[in-house]
């Protein structure tokens, strides 16, 4: 059948921060994949051509799985090494003191970074999950949100169903 996605809200609309290219693989050593990791998640955070260059703050990916049950994000060392933070759920706020946490979700936030157009040339977040085995797939809930200077920004939350190791989605895919 095959991945699909589409907008959690039909009517919403977003002019700045869109999730890009989104895919799940096999895990590509180096470095060597943290344990329990059966493929790796990655999820471009782009913008349009007029915001290239442009340096946001606290750019946040929220990850949610929908399925297969117990599946959980881990930890990825790709992430960590380009300054990313890991955060776990804490009532109605995120902790970023237990890093190595598997979740099933997820906050990843880069404190500083620029965004730039479209396909793999956005800022690429790597997330390693558990419990998607051979012939299964994922589904999950994905949404971006960043600051610059004294605004805010939101892309629009969208559920990506269906994703097999092998697969990826490419463009805007929550215009």
């Amino acid at each position: 059948m095959g991945a699909t996605y589409a907008k959690i809200d039909a009517n919403c609309t977003s002019e700045i921060l869109f999730i890009g290219t989104t895919g799940l693989r096999a895990w590509v050593s180096p470095p060597p994949p943290p344990p329990q990791c059966d493929a790796e998640l990655y999820i471009d955070v782009i913008v349009p051509t007029a915001y290239t260059n442009v340096e946001f703050d606290n750019v946040n990916l929220f990850l949610e799985i929908k399925s297969p049950v117990g599946a959980m994000f881990v930890p990825d060392p790709r992430m960590g090494s380009g300054g990313g933070h890991w955060g776990v759920p804490d009532g109605s706020s995120w902790d970023e003191s237990l890093p190595g946490s598997p979740t099933a979700r997820v906050r990843l936030r880069n404190p500083h970074a620029e965004l730039v157009r479209g396909g793999l040339d956005g800022l690429s977040f790597w997330v390693a999950v558990s419990g998607v085995t051979s012939g299964s797939t994922l589904s999950f809930t994905a949404a971006a949100t960043a600051d610059r200077i004294l605004a805010a920004t939101a892309s629009c939350p969208i559920e990506i169903k269906d994703l097999a190791v092998g697969e990826q989605l490419t463009g805007y895919l929550d215009r």
